[in-house]
């Protein structure tokens, strides 16, 4: 991938690629990438450093050893995610290699329940978005918090979250076609304020269920909608 060979070409000018160990995360790590993909990638240093100036298509998380074991430790969803799904570009000092011998990842679960409430605020921003009729910043706000929710429901059934567009088959296999329809048109699909509306008030529904002391309750999608093109995964097996 041209974009990580860059990233590392940008470390080494920096003399920094020596001690770091830098891991891709997301759909393409697991090779899923698609229109709306972004590349992440987890940079952990010996030590926190001032701000890295890197290509601009990369959105890099830079940690400090300490930095991110901590983070770990508080079952925080990018450091679980990167341990057990990553895919390591360098790790020249060996850290990452002897931080996943030594099972940490295998301690750590993040807390379903703080989905909910992080869900909660991105349904706040989107609605002040929308009545601000930035319908785009808006829609993806909404996109955040069905990706809380189905993180939710996900954990607390025993299964990892993966990438958002892996999430939507995840979703289908857990029994919630009609979940996995709405976050697949919303990641995928086309911005109108219609169909936001919708999609609003739906995740709310889920959010307001799920907190009701952790008991699903029926959520139903009122208004019917033509499934959007080309978000369908070949199943595959975690």
């Amino acid at each position: 991938m041209a974009q990580s060979q860059a990233l590392l070409s940008a470390l080494d000018e920096k003399h920094l690629l020596e001690s770091a160990s830098v891991v891709l995360i997301g759909s393409a790590a697991r090779g899923l990438t698609h229109a709306a993909s972004d590349v992440d990638v987890v940079v952990v240093l010996p030590s926190r450093v001032g701000p890295i100036r890197l290509p601009y298509e990369i959105d890099a998380h830079v940690f400090g050893r300490s930095e991110f074991l901590d983070r770990l430790h508080r079952s925080d969803d990018l450091a679980c995610w990167a341990v057990r799904y990553g895919k390591v570009l360098s790790d020249k000092p060996g850290w990452w290699a002897d931080l996943l011998r030594s099972g940490e990842c295998d301690k750590v679960w993040p807390d379903w329940k703080r989905k909910l409430s992080q869900a909660a605020r991105r349904l706040v921003n989107s609605t002040r978005l929308a009545e601000t009729g930035d319908i785009d910043a808006a829609w993806e706000e909404c996109a955040l918090a069905a990706g809380q929710v189905t993180r939710a429901i996900l954990l607390r059934t025993g299964t990892f979250p993966l990438s958002r567009i892996e999430m939507i088959e995840q979703l289908k296999r857990a029994g919630h076609p009609q979940l996995a329809n709405v976050l697949g048109s919303l990641v995928l699909g086309n911005a109108n304020e219609r169909s936001l509306s919708q999609f609003t008030s739906y995740v709310k529904k889920w959010v307001a269920a799920l907190s009701g002391e952790g008991r699903e309750a029926r959520v139903s999608l009122s208004v019917s909608r033509p499934r959007p093109r080309g978000y369908a995964l070949p199943s595959r097996t975690q």
